[in-house]
């Protein structure tokens, strides 16, 4: 196989699985009370290298993921061939979770990341910039941030969880029925649990509650965002 896409492989299996579960364990800080998420948030500007580390571990990879990712879906590049017992919309769902996630994170960077990196945004600003987006409604009611937070989450934690799973397999370990079930049954359990963990959050910023969890209502108690 052409080492490109290995490295594409790669580069979503490692690097991005590990730093999406530290996002989201990060940020489920919130669900503690805004105290607790900004010392996290401050604790990681505070790293030394953070912005090198960012960009050869993170940036680079995703980058190269996603524009590789595009090349495989138009058919520039070869690609690998489905294992014998794959299931028949693998595949199909692994390309459709993966335009939904691309899109989902473009959303975010241009959220989030850039006015941070701007400096429009500041890191003290995070907690009450996302309870404002994530509880506001439309016109009909309908928390319209949030739902793209939860589905762009989904797709996200879908299309890694599958991604592992047939990245496992390509490598030989599941050669038995036994060891396939066992890769599905752990990757199922990786993408639920990566779901759970951000749609935890999201539902927190949304409505001042977390489905689990602990909220600390101090002197830095979250504001809650406007209903239009």
């Amino acid at each position: 196989m052409p080492l490109l896409l290995r490295l594409h492989s790669v580069s979503g299996v490692l690097p991005l699985t590990a730093f999406f579960g530290l996002h989201l364990w990060i940020n489920a800080r919130a669900t503690q009370g805004r105290r607790a998420y900004e010392t996290w948030v401050y604790a990681l500007q505070a790293l030394p290298g953070r912005r090198l580390v960012e960009l050869v571990f993170i940036a680079l990879p995703l980058g190269f993921h996603a524009v590789y990712g595009v090349l495989l879906l138009l058919g520039r590049v070869p690609s690998y061939p489905e294992a014998p017992d794959a299931h028949p919309w693998s595949r199909s769902m692994q390309r459709a979770s993966a335009i939904a996630a691309m899109l989902f994170v473009a959303f975010h960077v241009v959220a989030i990341r850039l006015p941070l990196l701007e400096g429009v945004l500041a890191p003290a600003d995070l907690h009450p910039r996302l309870s404002e987006d994530l509880s506001t409604t439309s016109g009909i009611g309908l928390p319209v941030s949030a739902t793209v937070y939860l589905l762009g989450l989904a797709a996200t934690s879908y299309h890694l969880a599958n991604g592992v799973s047939r990245f496992i397999s390509r490598a030989g370990a599941g050669r038995t029925p036994r060891a396939r079930r066992a890769i599905s049954i752990g990757c199922t359990l990786l993408g639920s649990a990566l779901f759970f963990l951000g749609a935890n959050t999201v539902i927190y910023f949304a409505t001042g509650a977390p489905l689990l969890g602990v909220h600390d209502e101090g002197p830095l108690a979250k504001s809650r965002g406007r209903r239009t």
